[in-house]
């Protein structure tokens, strides 16, 4: 969504995701980006930090973590 509202539920600080639930964490959307570049950077060992702020294909880098929540 480009919807700024839409977007501050998932990122902001709150005691839930309104999207999900109140059983859900706050941020849910930055712990899911976290796991996503943890996976991506497992799965790729040789990849530095740098070279992955330097990618901008955000879909590479979903396939190449392999991530399955």
């Amino acid at each position: 969504s480009t919807n700024m509202m839409d977007r501050n539920k998932l990122v902001n600080e709150a005691p839930f995701t309104a999207f999900f639930g109140q059983m859900s964490p706050g941020r849910a959307a930055v712990f899911c980006a976290y796991n996503i570049v943890k996976s991506y950077m497992t799965e790729h060992p040789n990849v530095t930090l740098e070279q992955l702020m330097d990618m901008s294909d955000a879909q590479k880098i979903l396939a190449g973590s392999r991530y399955n929540p």
